[in-house]
């Protein structure tokens, strides 16, 4: 038992192998994403929408930084279950803890742009204001939860 057990800790492949594989799915989309605005503000011309402009880059960063937030999945459980990688120091993960901070740094980030998209893209006060508040509540609590983890190390 105690065998099968220990050999069952290869069942983590599974997510580390699609969260790889979707990471470089994810990256291709964005480069198609970029392409494809790259050709139409060639082919439009100065006859392009600024807003319209900034919000699909501000698109195109929000789908890299999901590129990240995969591959640092993808790294961070097989660092957590399988064996040690050769990556930058920030990017070393020894603890489940680490490995969600590491996401939730990201989240912050890609909620951040999720709001300035939103402040391009409408201009309904009301519903920048909704999200707005939505948004920072979720930062906001993230940010405290791990101050206060991190102060107590």
């Amino acid at each position: 038992m105690k065998r099968i057990i220990e050999k069952s800790i290869f069942i983590i492949w599974i997510p580390v192998i699609v969260f790889l594989l979707s990471s470089i799915a994810t990256a291709f989309y964005g480069t198609y994403l970029f392409i494809k605005l790259l050709y139409s503000s060639i082919s439009g011309g100065m006859y392009m929408n600024i807003k319209i402009v900034i919000a699909d880059i501000l698109s195109i960063i929000d789908i890299y930084l999901l590129v990240i937030i995969q591959m640092i999945f993808s790294l961070g459980l097989y660092e957590l279950f399988i064996g040690h990688l050769k990556t930058p120091e920030w990017l070393h993960i020894e603890t489940i803890d680490d490995l969600k901070a590491g996401l939730a740094s990201f989240i912050v980030l890609f909620l951040t742009i999720v709001f300035v998209q939103l402040t391009v893209k409408t201009d309904n006060t009301a519903d920048i204001l909704k999200s707005g508040t939505g948004i920072g509540a979720v930062i906001g609590v993230l940010v405290f939860y791990y101050s206060v983890k991190f102060s107590r190390k």
